[in-house]
């Protein structure tokens, strides 16, 4: 690392201006150019399939370019072990993260590398001089696409930002919001998966506290919403998902599943293997039954493909994401000893293109791409160029050898390529990471200028609940091979493709949309805002909460909800259930009068799977005074156990001026307390939560739960959650910490042996 002498006698503001000004030096030199390069001409490219030895090498002095003596490319050892980490490091080496990312920053200038204890560090990459240690990033960090000197990375629930400058960190959106009531310990890509090519779309997923998968979610960056959530609880083979991410163009949504059985390929019902999903992850379609590493890439019409390790036909191969059509690549010959192999198909600026890297456990080669680093054109009997011996011993017995597995990576024009090295040192953890330069020019062109797009939306701007808004688009693609694809965001979760479409919305209130336009790694966005209204209605409330959902201690959670006419005349009634991920749905029924009632209503009346999992508010209104009532209940063997939720209206809402108790709550080792609050207004609300035991002193810390416009927000175990522990007595004051917000809540005190509930509803002293 870079250090200095100092005169300690200097006044520290001078001190502090030295250090200021040493540090915008560094970042000063990182302008965009070539790392080290190697005397002479450029030998001609390797491209033929014989078997060549890796020569007796000592390992390579740090940053002095040498040519690899069988295949001519530069070569040059990036990192130094023993003086880039950081003294508090206790990392054995430094390496390249992963092949599947970015190690490059937005213009190439930065290169982002890993010690093997979670620690990161960025290079310069032209003088490949270490710059900065990062210690405020541990998980999943991947450069942002535009800004040079940012990196997102996952910290629990949220995605964050960090400044490599500066090391100033700030939030880009925390997903805990977007799962209401749901105690989640992360949000990832389960540290192989990347954003889009533009950068701004992820492909995620939510596991809970137990890690076991809770949903995969879609979030688009540039209009900081998640567009799009599929709930896994109840599907098959879930907790062995590896990894998932967001193809380059961001239109489809891939996820690695355990293997399928022989002959056969995951479905929507029945995940395995490789699946990928629509952006609004529906329609999911198995791509594979088994596969070995793979990266997602374009190819160079500019389609999102899959290249990856066919297990059953040991061959590389790819898959068009789209059509699902397979082509064979190259085969590998397993017949010597295990072949080890990682793909990057990071060159978005190179299409057409994947890097490959071997490893396998041996000094010498067997078969023609053992120990390598080569580039495969991604078509059938596409050229084959080889690069370098990686001189990595990979002994699958030796533990700590996974890190000299050499998860080469390409640059965004395929010019560089970074490996991870032993230099034959198995079971030591000395890792290095090196840099291949290729010459300009080598694939016979130079990369094809980028596609790109203009782009134009318009939509209504104003519609009442239930009535569809217009929305249309179009764009004009310059110098792209692939087809326009159009993707809207309406702004209350619902999404949509298509040049043309209509949207309804469920909950009034003013909801900015989105449009993304893409042809291959080309995007454009537009976007504008439509305010919905209420239509006018002579009687309106919230039924706090609905279910058809498993629950704690083998629950099961139903509910039923009737409306009363009292009147000679029918009532047109609007029900809309806003859930807890997804857009609100609608229904419009006519009453007669009497007594209708929907058994189970979130099957019978919006019509959910049954093996659907879902829990929210629901909201009704007519155009004549009704009586709405529910129940929730647990149904099991034994019969029903039930409580009574009231529809409340806007006359019963907790404001910031009125506060509400909710009294005669426990918790011991035989009944829990759960408390929900559903929000009654069109804006997002915050309400705080304080128990007090039953002389009234505060117990455990004061909880501030975030509900979503005119969604619902359960709080499980509300003693656990506030830190308060068992109680034989205690009740809640509840606070709307937001101005103009307005909110009901209720207690549901339930029996672990029976879960039988004791609804408790808010009441205003």
């Amino acid at each position: 690392m870079h250090t200095t002498t100092h005169d300690p006698r200097l006044p520290v503001r001078i001190l502090l201006a030295l250090l200021a000004a040493m540090v915008l030096l560094l970042w000063a030199r990182s302008a965009a150019g070539a790392p080290p390069s190697c005397a002479g001409p450029e030998p001609p490219l390797v491209t033929d399939l014989e078997v060549r030895q890796p020569p007796s090498l000592p390992e390579p002095a740090v940053r002095s370019p040498f040519r690899d003596p069988v295949f001519g490319r530069c070569v040059t050892r990036v990192t130094d072990r023993r003086h880039d980490l950081d003294p508090s490091d206790p990392s054995r080496g430094i390496k390249n993260e992963y092949a599947r990312v970015q190690a490059w920053n937005a213009d190439g200038t930065l290169i982002l590398l890993r010690g093997l204890a979670a620690t990161w560090y960025v290079y310069d990459a032209s003088t490949l001089a270490p710059l900065s240690y990062l210690p405020e990033v541990v998980i999943d960090p991947r450069w942002d696409a535009t800004d040079p000197h940012r990196l997102a990375f996952a910290d629990g629930t949220a995605l964050r930002s960090v400044d490599v400058t500066t090391h100033e960190t700030s939030l880009v959106h925390d997903f805990a919001a977007d799962f209401p009531g749901q105690a989640l310990a992360m949000v990832w890509t389960r540290s192989e998966g990347s954003p889009s090519a533009d950068g701004t779309t992820w492909g995620l997923m939510a596991q809970d506290e137990s890690w076991r998968p809770v949903a995969f979610l879609v979030y688009d960056q540039a209009s900081d919403r998640v567009v799009a959530i599929r709930d896994l609880r109840g599907t098959p083979g879930t907790d062995d998902i590896d990894a998932v991410t967001i193809s380059p163009s961001g239109r489809f949504f891939v996820a690695a599943f355990p293997t399928c059985a022989e002959g056969t390929l995951g479905t929507d019902a029945a995940p395995c293997g490789m699946m990928v999903y629509d952006r609004s992850l529906a329609n999911g379609r198995g791509l594979s039954r088994a596969l070995g590493h793979n990266d997602l890439a374009l190819d160079a019409s500019g389609r999102d493909v899959a290249v990856y390790q066919d297990v059953d036909t040991d061959e590389i191969a790819l898959i068009d994401l789209e059509s699902g059509a397979r082509t064979a690549l190259v085969p590998i010959d397993f017949s010597h000893e295990p072949i080890g192999l990682h793909f990057s198909g990071r060159s978005f600026l190179r299409p057409g293109w994947a890097v490959v890297s071997t490893h396998d456990a041996s000094t010498g080669s067997a078969t023609w791409m053992d120990d390598q680093l080569f580039v495969l054109e991604l078509k059938a009997g596409g050229r084959v160029v080889r690069l370098a011996h990686t001189h990595s011993l990979v002994d699958p017995d030796q533990e700590h050898d996974y890190w000299a597995e050499p998860h080469a990576t390409a640059n965004r024009d395929l010019t560089q390529v970074l490996f991870t090295s032993n230099w034959g040192r198995s079971g030591t953890e000395e890792v290095e990471t090196y840099l291949v330069t290729l010459p300009a020019g080598w694939s016979g062109s130079e990369p094809p200028p980028p596609c790109s797009l203009s782009c134009s939306a318009s939509a209504g701007t104003a519609a009442t609940i239930g009535s569809p808004v217009s929305f249309t688009a179009s764009a004009t693609p310059t110098g792209c091979s692939s087809p326009v694809v159009y993707a809207w965001s309406f702004g209350d979760g619902g999404t949509a493709a298509g040049a043309s479409t209509t949207h309804a919305y469920a909950l009034a209130g003013t909801y900015s949309w989105t449009l993304t336009a893409s042809s291959g790694a080309a995007t454009c966005s537009r976007g504008g805002t439509v305010t919905v209204a209420a239509p006018s209605a002579a009687f309106a409330a919230a039924v706090a909460a609905v279910s058809h959902a498993p629950g704690a201690y083998g629950s099961l959670w139903r509910s039923d909800v009737a409306v009363v006419n009292p009147g000679s005349s029918a009532a047109t009634a609007t029900f809309t259930f806003v859930p807890g991920g997804g857009s609100p749905l609608v229904r419009t029924r006519s009453v007669a009068p009497g007594i209708a009632e929907w058994a189970d209503v979130l099957v019978s009346l919006f019509g959910l799977p049954a093996g659907s999992p879902s829990f929210g508010a629901l909201h009704v209104a007519s155009d004549v005074p009704v009586v709405v009532s529910s129940r929730t209940f647990n149904q099991d063997e034994a019969g029903t156990y039930g409580g009574f939720l009231p529809a409340v209206t806007a006359a019963a809402a907790l404001t910031p001026l009125r506060r509400g108790l909710l009294p005669h709550l426990r918790r011991s080792a035989s009944v829990r307390t759960n408390v929900g609050l559903v929000n009654l207004g069109t804006a997002p609300v915050e309400v705080a939560v304080r128990l007090h035991d039953g002389s009234g002193a505060p117990l455990g810390t004061e909880l501030l739960v975030a509900v979503p416009a005119g969604g619902l927000n359960q709080v499980v175990d509300v003693f656990g959650a506030a830190g308060a522990g068992d109680r034989g007595v205690a009740y809640a004051r509840l606070t709307v910490r937001t101005p103009g917000g307005s909110a009901w809540a209720y207690a549901s005190v339930i029996d672990n042996g029976t879960s039988d509930p004791t609804i408790v509803p808010v009441q205003v002293p």
